[in-house]
């Protein structure tokens, strides 16, 4: 099938393929990919390898550190605006059933703008697991959209950490579809005043297709935001677990935090559960969740 316009970025069975990317059109960011930058003992590859998880719900962000041999390293540098936006492309290929597992770090500079579309497709039978770091500095606006639409044959976990610096926007849209077992983790740290994160999604589980996502949101800064928009549908013998889990800490006052989840069940054999969690330690906030 064709891919997508330029300027892309493709990985074809967790190796980067030169031969079918084209970044005709974001001249302007800095590219590189975590394998070559390991090669050449490039510290700050090193560092973002070296972060250690003392979290006992986090082994496979655990796993991919010690396993992740390529990634993308992207930095927007600070007032660039790319309008075209960046297609990563994840090409799962059918006679593919071995493991990857990839690491991935965006920087977005102050005052700077991008769109990035991630897209996983294919119909791979094997085991992935991509873990992104993404940091918005101050007054940046990043809208970032993820794709998965996999064969019902492949077990996928995903991670992504953002850190959203003072008057930052991160915009997110999530769509998740097909593998046979899909664990999604979303981390969102409201760092800076003003800073403000969306994140919308969709969890469609159908056959024998299991979607276990997990969202958290942290302010730890005054006036931050965060609206959290998420939908699930079950059919078949689909099953969608979905936690979502808001705290405000201490010091982070006038923050305003919204999740809502709602999900409809079109089998007799399809299963949705649903957790919504708060945690507040500070005053004059808005906090709902449904």
């Amino acid at each position: 099938s064709s891919l997508p316009p330029a300027p892309r970025l493709v990985f074809v069975d967790g190796n980067y393929a030169p031969e079918h990317s084209n970044l005709q059109g974001a001249e302007t960011l800095r590219i590189g990919t975590l394998g070559r930058a390991l090669a050449g003992d490039d510290e700050a590859a090193l560092s973002h390898l070296g972060h250690e998880f003392t979290d006992q719900e986090a082994p496979f962000a655990s796993l991919n550190t010690a396993l992740a041999t390529d990634g993308l390293l992207i930095e927007i540098p600070d007032r660039v605006t790319v309008t075209a936006p960046l297609h990563v492309v994840f090409v799962h290929s059918e006679d593919a059933d071995g493991s990857h597992y990839l690491r991935h770090l965006m920087t977005c500079g102050e005052h700077s703008r991008l769109t990035v579309i991630e897209h996983h497709r294919g119909n791979g039978r094997g085991l992935s697991n991509d873990f992104w770091q993404v940091r918005l500095k101050p007054h940046a606006h990043l809208q970032h959209i993820r794709v998965q639409d996999i064969g019902q044959a492949h077990t996928a976990f995903s991670r992504c950490d953002a850190t959203i610096e003072q008057n930052a926007v991160y915009t997110r849209l999530d769509v998740d579809t097909g593998t046979h077992f899909l664990r999604h983790e979303l981390n969102i740290a409201l760092q800076g005043r003003n800073a403000l994160a969306r994140s919308g999604g969709v969890l469609w589980a159908d056959g024998s297709t299991t979607l276990d996502t997990r969202l958290t949101a942290r302010h730890q800064a005054p006036d931050t935001t965060c609206e959290l928009i998420w939908r699930g549908m079950a059919d078949g013998k689909g099953k969608v677990n979905f936690y979502g889990g808001i705290s405000i800490d201490a010091g982070a006052d006038g923050s305003n935090a919204a999740l809502s989840n709602k999900n409809l069940l079109l089998g007799r054999q399809a299963q949705i559960n649903t957790q919504p969690a708060l945690e507040i330690y500070a005053d004059e906030v808005k906090a709902a969740h449904g």
